[in-house]
């Protein structure tokens, strides 16, 4: 199952990310401030700083090796990288890739997460 198929409307750093398995789920937060916080009558005080952060979550149930490090490569020695999603274009950082090495051997991964989150 390696080199599976790469779409052009996922790119990290202007290459194309491989097709992930399932849905992407797409999560959009408020950054507050450190003075955020309720007071001594419970009232919530909210000093936002940005609004709409974005934060993508890509699956997939199964990567071979190469597809494995490809991904990695894509963003390899940037603490952060452009990225375009589907038109919107940002700048990001990995805050995580999470799996299961299933073959030591083959170095085959399951049940991946690639967590990418907007600057």
């Amino acid at each position: 199952m390696a080199n599976r198929k790469r779409l052009n409307n996922l790119l990290i750093d202007g290459k194309p990310l491989p097709a992930p398995d399932s849905g992407v789920v797409i999560t959009e937060n408020d950054l507050d401030s450190e003075d955020t916080g309720r007071d001594e009558s419970g009232y919530m005080h909210r000093l936002v700083l940005r609004e709409k952060v974005k934060t993508w979550e890509f699956p997939y149930n199964f990567l071979s090796s190469e597809d494995y490090n490809y991904i990695k490569s894509l963003y390899a020695g940037m603490p952060e990288f452009p990225v375009s999603f589907w038109g919107t274009e940002t700048t990001a950082y990995c805050s995580n890739i999470s799996g299961t090495l299933v073959n030591a051997e083959t170095g085959d991964w399951s049940d991946v997460t690639l967590k990418i989150i907007e600057c």
